[in-house]
């Protein structure tokens, strides 16, 4: 399990396909690996306040898919995915 402080954001992205093809080469190379889901479609409570749905709002980029890896195997990782230093 990867802690709060010792992860490293890999990419952010809003393809579940592509998401779930990263995560695989990741457990390939033995690569700890977490995924934070995030539905921008939903209403939430943000510092008191209430974030609305936008009226325009893509239904493709509905769903946010964050992986994270160990800081340690950030550029390991950037490399076996192809992701370079983005």
């Amino acid at each position: 399990m990867l802690h709060l402080f010792n992860r490293a954001e890999l990419i952010t992205l809003f393809d579940r396909n592509r998401c779930m093809d990263l995560r695989e080469i990741l457990l390939q190379n033995n690569i700890a690996s977490q995924v934070k889901t995030f539905n921008r479609m939903t209403q939430t409570h943000v510092g008191g306040g209430r974030r609305t749905v936008p009226l325009l709002q893509n239904s493709d980029r509905a769903w946010q898919y964050t992986i994270y890896v160990a800081r340690k195997d950030l550029a390991f990782a950037r490399h076996v995915t192809g992701l370079g230093s983005e």
